[in-house]
């Protein structure tokens, strides 16, 4: 009977014997002889001291409470309240109690073979905070695998939800102490555009992958999982007829995270990248990738908060580059960067959205940064206002050529539930990419159609939203004639 315990606890505390018999100071065949119930654990005994003590103040223990709820499941009038009273419960429950005839073989309660289940939405987030509480106290470099199979709805999560769970995965990444790898199933119900932009700033990590599996068959049993390799591992399921039932339990013994890491490798060996993402000074590489996927006189959204160093005259940017003091190779680059956005532009039907309210703030500064120019030198690219006016005078003079629409609206009266999150870049039925190079190191693209329809429908719904009448040529020439005023 105490075998079966001892075994229960090694196995939740995600040790083994010979670690175990190293913090109590004994020898290992001791250890194996209480698990297999060829010596008894005494309750009196210095060793079963040692165990609880150990166990109760370790950091799983601290984590998780799954002890403390062991105990309450075994005998819920037993006083847990101090460390003392946690050690002595958890002595009597490792132990034959010093009186057998009190309690029988049957009367004593078998441990569960693996964490308590939580029920509910709440409790599933709970437990991936738990997760990430362990992540924090582990060494650098671990490995996290997130593989999201549908078992949370996050269109009904609400905005905090989701925005704390993204808050946890951000500081699991911070300064690139771990490297994540996400596989998503790719099903707009499961993580809807939305969401998906919300998930932006983990997606434009340098050390996060992320790929798609593509099941050809809608699964009963609808999974998300989130481990720490060779750690822990939380699991989240529902029932594709009630995705509102959500069960969770979150595991740390060797055979469940083995048979989840076996799991996650399978699924990685059938699923392909879903984001690709280049270091922000590639900017030409990244151009040269859009261009290449760009189809003619299909129809391009662009969208920006003001209007960047790809849609100026090649004068204007020249004499920009020289005012800070870039020459040779990386003048050239800017350059070349600024004539593949140009040629990009003129040869496909593209709508490019510029927000007025970040316009209107530019024009006050003394000068802007351009950050992707900032990005190519390496160093920070200034704009005086007298350039940035000069940018509008060429914008507004080009207002409709070939295949060129232009549209200059307040965001703030737009009417979304997640503002852009960066610069963005899609057509219909090829690619589309993400960026601010002010904030994230990497530049994402996809080719994947999940996520070029996502952004797509996005940029369209802004476009829309926008009134005939504010998208008439006038109408922008009147609102930039009124910039030059500032």
């Amino acid at each position: 009977m105490t075998g079966e315990r001892l075994n229960w606890l090694i196995r939740t505390m995600g040790i083994s014997g010979k670690h175990l018999a190293a913090q109590i100071g004994v020898d290992v065949s001791t250890v194996s002889k209480w698990r297999k119930n060829r010596r008894v654990l005494k309750y009196d005994s210095i060793y079963a001291k040692r165990i609880a003590s150990w166990a109760v103040q370790c950091h799983m223990e601290q984590t998780t409470g799954i002890i403390k709820h062991t105990l309450q499941q075994w005998d819920d009038q037993l006083e847990l309240n101090t460390t003392e009273q946690m050690e002595d419960a958890l002595r009597l429950w490792l132990t034959l109690p010093k009186c057998p005839a009190s309690e029988t073989a049957s009367d004593i309660r078998q441990p569960p073979t693996s964490p308590a289940i939580q029920l509910g939405l709440e409790a599933a987030f709970q437990a991936q905070n738990q997760l990430f509480h362990l992540l924090r106290d582990l060494p650098d470099h671990q490995e996290i695998i997130m593989i999201d199979l549908g078992a949370v709805n996050w269109s009904v999560c609400s905005r905090s939800m989701v925005e704390e769970t993204l808050e946890y995965n951000l500081n699991a990444l911070k300064n690139s102490r771990h490297s994540m790898i996400i596989i998503d199933q790719l099903t707009d119900a499961y993580r809807p555009r939305d969401i998906m932009f919300q998930w932006m700033p983990a997606y434009l990590q340098p050390t996060v992958q992320t790929y798609f599996y593509r099941n050809p068959k809608p699964l009963p049993l609808r999974q998300t999982v989130l481990m720490i390799r060779g750690h822990a591992v939380l699991t989240i399921s529902s029932s594709s007829a009630d995705s509102s039932n959500i069960i969770s339990s979150l595991h740390t013994e060797p055979e469940y995270i083995r048979l989840y890491e076996s799991m996650a490798d399978s699924l990685l060996a059938d699923s392909k990248p879903m984001l690709q993402t280049m270091d922000v000074r590639e900017l030409t590489p990244f151009l040269q990738r859009i261009g290449q996927h760009m189809h003619s006189s299909h129809l391009l959204y662009m969208l920006n908060e003001c209007p960047t160093f790809r849609n100026m005259s090649p004068e204007l940017l020249d004499e920009i580059l020289r005012d800070n003091q870039i020459s040779g190779k990386l003048y050239q680059e800017c350059m070349t960067a600024g004539q593949q956005s140009t040629a990009t532009r003129t040869r496909c039907e593209s709508r490019q959205l510029y927000n007025l309210d970040a316009i209107e703030e530019a024009m006050e500064q003394e000068y802007i940064v351009d950050y992707d120019l900032s990005a190519i030198t390496g160093k920070e690219i200034r704009i005086t206002r007298e350039q940035f006016k000069k940018q509008l005078l060429f914008i507004r003079d080009h207002l409709r050529a070939l295949h060129y629409t232009l549209a200059i609206y307040p965001f703030s009266r737009l009417n979304f539930s997640f503002a852009p999150p960066c610069n963005m870049i899609v057509q219909d039925d090829s690619i589309a990419a993400a960026w601010d190079a002010r904030l994230y190191s990497q530049r994402m693209y996809s080719e994947e159609m999940s996520i070029v329809t996502g952004f797509y429908q996005y940029a369209d719904s802004l476009w829309e939203q926008i009134p005939h009448a504010c998208r008439e040529e006038s109408w922008c020439r009147r609102r930039i004639d009124a910039l030059l005023t500032y």
